[in-house]
């Protein structure tokens, strides 16, 4: 190596280890200036240090290096101070009581179903849970605790939109079924949300769906995709939804947002042959025996076949007949001798043999590439395939010697009336 090549390489080394100089996991920022990331906190957040994760419910304000923020050299879990959204505060962060006065983070709680915020800041209690979810109406505002006139704090009572419907953004207002005005994913809207009434919704034909549900009065063609463990066999159209199948046994999809066909369905076995309109259900490819994974991520039970030995759909592994070779697949074998007269090889016999009408053994043919293995029978014989290794095995076909003694004598009988 020259001297070009060794300072080449230096600079590359140089360039590398600037690259790797990056900061702490859960940290942002460029070396010298890493900063924890939101939700995180730490006393150093360089490539060296480390960013803790808040407790479960609690997060830190925007990241910082100053006095109070969650990354300097005197930061604790204290900077755990607001809560996530959907989540309401109890304690507020700070020192515990006791002779070692431990740090500690605020103490937040899940919102109760269908409740939420946008998070908490200070000590409270569930009556922060002020609004109702997506998919969720509200029929009650939340209650503040007041223990001396005996009232308990209450969160938003919010109720589950029934039957398909929907909203897309929640609601913060007391109201009745009709905030549910939307049809949620895979439902189609035959009428509109009125009075106290949600919006009308109906399932999308087995199989197909939609991504977004629908906002709109509409029909069955809004279900343009086919959900998982379907394919697509014809677009949506007017009136009409996509026409969906589901997938084989054994097997899933993705789903699908256009016409495909039975191969988008993949078998849970990994060894499993790939499916077609040849092959619609799952089962082990060539030279593999057994069943095939009934479960997604399963182990495959397809087993490969010895060394030498076939198989074909998960049967039991044979090895090949005398006169023929194994294919590279292990999924069957080849007669040597594959020249007129020989039958191919099939895997219900498993024999290399003579066609009907055909003499000799091909059996015996020990290379591939063989030929004349079989005979032609005698003129006026003929013999069943496979039943004929010798001449003298071919039978008299009925009727042939006494069509040939009519021909023999017509034609005597024509040189006698020449003669007269």
């Amino acid at each position: 190596m020259n001297n070009k090549h060794i300072i080449f390489a230096l600079i590359m080394a140089a360039f590398a280890v600037q690259a790797n100089a990056q900061c702490a996991s859960n940290a942002s920022g460029s070396p010298g200036s890493c900063l924890c990331n939101q939700g995180y906190y730490g006393t150093n957040a360089e490539s060296n240090g480390t960013c803790n994760q808040c407790p479960t419910g609690t997060t830190t304000a925007a990241p910082s290096s100053a006095s109070g923020g969650n990354t300097n050299s005197g930061t604790t879990i204290i900077v755990c101070s607001l809560c996530d959204v959907n989540y309401y505060m109890t304690k507020a962060a700070g020192a515990t009581q006791g002779y070692q006065n431990t740090p500690a983070a605020a103490l937040c709680n899940a919102c109760p179903p269908g409740t939420g915020n946008s998070g908490a800041s200070s000590a409270g209690d569930v009556s922060q849970c002020t609004i109702c979810l997506p998919n969720y109406y509200m029929t009650a505002l939340p209650v503040a605790a007041n223990p001396g006139s005996g009232i308990n704090a209450a969160a938003a009572t919010c109720i589950l939109c029934p039957d398909g419907s929907g909203n897309a953004s929640g609601v913060n207002a007391v109201g009745n079924a009709s905030q549910c005005n939307t049809c949620v994913a895979n439902f189609y809207m035959s009428a509109a949300a009125t009075g106290t009434k949600q919006a009308n919704c109906q399932a999308c034909p087995i199989g197909s769906g939609n991504a977004s549900g629908s906002s709109t009065v509409s029909d069955s063609s809004v279900c343009n995709i086919c959900q998982k463990n379907y394919f697509m066999t014809a677009l949506a159209s007017t009136g009409v939804s996509a026409k969906c199948s589901p997938c084989p046994s054994n097997s899933y999809s993705s789903g699908s947002t256009s016409v495909n066909s039975i191969a988008s369905c993949m078998c849970f076995d990994s060894n499993a042959v790939a499916l077609s309109s040849t092959i619609t259900q799952c089962q082990c490819k060539n030279g593999f025996f057994g069943k095939v994974a009934t479960v997604l991520g399963q182990s495959s039970g397809c087993k490969q076949c010895p060394k030498g030995q076939f198989t074909t759909a998960g049967a039991n592994c044979n090895i090949c007949t005398a006169g023929s070779t194994i294919t590279t697949d292990q999924g069957g074998c080849t007669c040597n001798d594959s020249s007129t007269g020989t039958l191919p090889w099939n895997p219900a016999t498993n024999v290399c043999e003579c066609q009907t009408g055909y003499y000799g053994n091909p059996s015996t043919a020990t290379t591939v590439g063989t030929t004349g293995s079989c005979t032609s029978c005698p003129k006026g014989t003929s013999s069943t395939s496979g039943q004929a290794q010798a001449a003298s095995d071919c039978v008299q076909i009925p009727g042939a010697t006494t069509y040939s003694m009519i021909i023999y004598f017509s034609g005597v009988l024509g040189v006698l009336a020449l003669l007269i």
